[in-house]
């Protein structure tokens, strides 16, 4: 799968963030290989990985970063290269059920 994902989902559980699944999406996106779910407990936690994974992105010579979405509106969309992390805000995931939209693809974990 993508060389960049565990290294991904450790710098986001090494925040305390955990994640929930990820998911093979090659058939669903043409932006991403590789959607990630974790929820967070307060908007600092989402701030430190959106930073974490910044860096990560610049010391991998990479400028493949971006970022939508407001920790403080409780989700946010960060992608680096085919890899990107849905973050939540506890009590956010079950409003938005992304697990439904990727039922369909192949769970990586």
């Amino acid at each position: 799968m993508n060389k960049h994902l565990n290294e991904i989902i450790t710098l986001v559980e090494d925040k305390k963030v955990p994640v929930l699944a990820s998911y093979d999406v090659t058939l669903l996106s043409t932006f991403a290989d590789v959607f990630v779910i974790a929820i967070a407990s307060n908007d600092r936690q989402i701030n430190a990985v959106m930073q974490e994974m910044k860096d990560y992105a610049t010391l991998n010579g990479s400028d493949s970063f971006h970022s939508e979405g407001d920790p403080k509106e409780g989700w946010v969309a960060i992608q680096h290269n085919e890899v990107c992390v849905h973050i939540f805000l506890e009590g956010e995931h079950d409003k938005y059920r992304l697990d439904e939209l990727f039922k369909a693809c192949p769970k990586i974990s």
